[in-house]
């Protein structure tokens, strides 16, 4: 009897970004939510599908992927691309980001 056993690998599927909304003068970390973690992907962050990078010494992308968005200030306000690539393929997910006042 001969048992073969598959593994299956793919691109990983981008299913969110979190949080969508920042603070005025708030420092915030987003992150960028796949559904499959094998294999690992490469995870860069744009304001455009396109993969342009974010420019701009406020935006920090950490070694695991997430985004720290420092001193949050209104133009930071509108879409934002998550893009990840593994060897089977890229994905991405762009979502709408809101900034709002701090309330005293």
């Amino acid at each position: 009897m001969t048992v073969s056993s598959y593994i299956f690998a793919a691109a990983p599927i981008v299913s969110s970004i979190s949080p969508t909304s920042l603070v005025i003068g708030t420092n915030t970390t987003l992150t960028c939510t796949t559904s499959l973690n094998y294999p690992a992907g490469n995870v860069t962050w744009s304001r455009t599908e396109r993969g342009d990078p974010l420019i701009n010494d406020r935006f920090t992308v950490n070694g695991d992927g997430t985004l720290l968005v420092s001193m949050a200030m209104m133009e930071d306000a509108g879409p934002l691309t998550c893009s990840v690539t593994n060897q089977y393929g890229r994905s991405f997910l762009t979502a709408q980001i809101s900034v709002q006042c701090m309330l005293l």
